[in-house]
């Protein structure tokens, strides 16, 4: 593929020689504010003949996400979330025609792209879309595309090069250009970092998986610990209460008298071995702390290893 280059319109110092690119100035003193550097163009919103042709071009071709629809008569798309970018309707224009040559309106709209890598993406976008290029070129502060829409809008796609390499006169002016770009390295820059964001995302899958099997185990030996917890709980209360003292009785003969008869008499009652609730106790209250220990030691162990597996 051939380098392209668009042509541009001559500047304003040749189209009216009394106009002069002039340097930006501070605003007088007493004079109104400037206006504030985070001020944007926020979206654009373009008349077009046949809505669902025109959504299909900057959803299907382009990538924009379709965030509202207005019947059938209009709807708004945006990158990131966005509320809209773009929006389009046909509320004056249905089954419409482009603007004729030599009248006024729309030059074209100007998407920006966060990298040259995602600049390349989107040219692979295009032309598996068969979309034609009408121009390509670099301007020093950046790297442009330009084609058409359906509905004949002029479109370009760019990406900003860093602030230190914008061009610039021996006074700081900016002094943009038009040079050729290179469209088969900036397809090869779309493919690298296709290639990387694959890996990336294959990675991120496998920590994913590992981190999931990881608190499989997590849930197992929390399930096992309770368990233990649970048995040593019982056996702490069956020996407090007594329930198991039949183990460590003995018989001890008691007199007995019947107020009824007079009858003296003996009887045996059973008599438990003293120690045995502190035997139980200190037994449980052994076990327990050792049962916890073992417990935070393992999950500190396991949360290491998914803190491993995500860095």
């Amino acid at each position: 593929m051939q380098p392209n280059v668009i042509s541009t319109a001559p500047p304003i110092s040749e189209r009216s020689p009394n106009l002069k690119p002039e340097p930006p100035q501070d605003s007088p003193a007493g004079g109104p504010e400037g206006l504030d550097p985070r001020v944007r163009i926020g979206h654009v919103h373009l008349k077009v003949a046949d809505l669902e042709r025109a959504i299909g071009f900057y959803r299907d071709t382009l990538g924009f996400e379709v965030t509202q629809r207005f019947g059938r008569s209009a709807a708004f798309l945006s990158a990131g979330g966005y509320h809209h970018h773009i929006g389009l309707n046909t509320w004056e224009s249905a089954g419409g025609q482009p603007p004729a040559p030599g009248t006024t309106g729309l030059y074209h709209v100007a998407i920006l792209y966060p990298t040259r890598a995602e600049l390349g993406r989107a040219l692979r976008r295009l032309l598996a879309a068969g979309v034609s290029l009408e121009g390509a070129a670099d301007h020093g502060v950046s790297e442009a595309l330009y084609l058409r829409d359906p509905d004949d809008n002029g479109v370009e796609l760019y990406w900003d090069k860093p602030l230190g390499q914008w061009p610039r006169t021996d006074n700081g002016e900016l002094a943009m250009v038009t040079r050729p770009l290179n469209l088969d390295a900036l397809l090869q820059a779309g493919e690298t970092a296709a290639k990387t964001a694959g890996q990336v995302s294959a990675t991120e899958a496998s920590a994913r998986e590992n981190t999931k099997l990881i608190n499989r185990k997590i849930m197992k030996r929390i399930l096992q610990i309770l368990a233990v917890l649970i048995v040593l709980g019982a056996a702490a209360t069956w020996l407090a209460t007594g329930a198991n003292r039949g183990w460590t009785k003995t018989s001890v003969p008691i007199k007995t008298l019947d107020q009824a008869t007079g009858i003296e008499g003996i009887t045996y009652q059973k008599k438990f071995l003293p120690g045995v609730d502190f035997l139980g106790a200190a037994l449980a209250a052994a076990a327990l702390p050792a049962a916890a220990s073992l417990f935070f030691r393992k999950r500190k162990n396991d949360q290491n290893n998914i803190n491993q597996l995500q860095q």
